[in-house]
């Protein structure tokens, strides 16, 4: 009588079962894989060992980073400073040819490049996917803003996400306005202590693709038409609403976005710091988007989010 295969037989038999799909299925597979076991799953099929090879290549041209597999897969986080001293002229080639390769390899597999803002990325921006996810780097004045923009439009970049951590009170915005109306971006977070800059929201409607908006407080959009004017909105996000949550914020946030196509508002999920506050004021904000139509979403513990959603009746 035959004995049950062994864990060893079971994982060969597994992995052989990998090799015989057809490459367009395990890129498929690939796909889902987690940062943990991207690298497990290249030393067992050699077809996805230039997956590592790559990711390793990489990692080693920036040993500062001290990058794990957790920040190169399956999203890739790029380097804020390469070296302090080089140029555009003189950013080392295999540095660039490193970042070439890998960044397509995540790319391939629906990954994010998140790019810093930095003067530095400019040194291989040339080397980076078409497409791109921009985040706070080591310049946030609103010239470095403009500056870094002005490089991924010349480049001709299209951005997923483009979130800034801005202080309009002591800034001029008006260049990464233009900046910004230069490129096609799907998301744009505006994290701003003090308010939204007016030049910022006025270019809304001239950023091509952009899809969704993300602010602090209702009251950083100001009430005229410039949402109405941006044919692809369709969410804007307030990241600090139950903070000041009340029966009549509802009513404000849809007299602000009246007269757009948004179909969906998010907010922030309670904190565990303030949970029952937060809890007591997520109540009222839900039951009074209901009384216009506008249903809550289920949300998990892990999501960042809370979404209403308007229903046609």
């Amino acid at each position: 009588m035959t004995g049950e295969p062994t864990p060893c037989q079971r994982s060969t038999t597994r992995t052989a079962a990998l090799e015989t799909m057809p490459p367009e299925v395990l890129d498929c597979i690939v796909q889902f894989v987690d940062a943990d076991s991207i690298i497990p799953l290249c030393h067992s099929l050699p077809s996805c060992k230039y997956i590592s090879t790559a990711m390793l290549d990489f990692a080693q041209r920036f040993p500062l980073e001290y990058y794990t597999p957790s920040e190169l897969w399956p999203d890739m986080y790029l380097p804020m400073i390469q070296n302090t001293n080089s140029k555009m002229t003189d950013f080392p080639i295999h540095h660039m040819h490193a970042t070439r390769v890998y960044s397509r390899i995540v790319s391939k597999y629906g990954g994010n490049i998140h790019v810093p803002c930095s003067k530095n990325v400019l040194n291989y921006v040339d080397a980076l996917p078409d497409f791109l996810s921009v985040h706070p780097g080591d310049n946030r004045s609103s010239s470095g803003w403009a500056e870094f923009l002005c490089g991924l439009a010349d480049a001709n970049k299209q951005i997923q996400s483009c979130r800034v951590d801005a202080d309009s009170a002591y800034n001029d915005w008006s260049e990464v306005a233009k900046q910004l109306t230069r490129l096609q971006i799907h998301s744009l977070v505006w994290r701003d202590e003090g308010y939204l800059a007016v030049e910022i929201q006025d270019a809304f409607p001239s950023i091509s693709g952009l899809h969704h908006i993300e602010v602090q407080v209702p009251e950083d959009i100001t009430e005229n038409d410039t949402l109405s004017r941006c044919v692809n909105l369709k969410e804007i996000s307030f990241m600090q609403l139950l903070h000041n949550a009340s029966a009549g914020v509802v009513q404000d946030i849809l007299r602000r976005i009246k007269g757009s196509r948004i179909q969906k508002v998010s907010c922030e999920t309670p904190s565990p710091a303030s949970y029952r506050i937060d809890m007591e004021a997520l109540d009222t904000i839900s039951s009074e988007f209901l009384k216009h139509g506008w249903h809550m979403q289920k949300y998990h513990a892990e999501d960042d989010k809370v979404c209403f959603v308007y229903q046609h009746s």
